[in-house]
């Protein structure tokens, strides 16, 4: 399923963005 990648992808960027911000402080 196409939404299942998308959403996987999204939450991965998520991941990413939050550990890059904790290590910004």
């Amino acid at each position: 399923n196409g939404n299942f990648i998308i959403m996987k992808l999204l939450l991965f960027n998520v991941k990413k963005t939050m550990i890059q911000l904790i290590n910004h402080y």
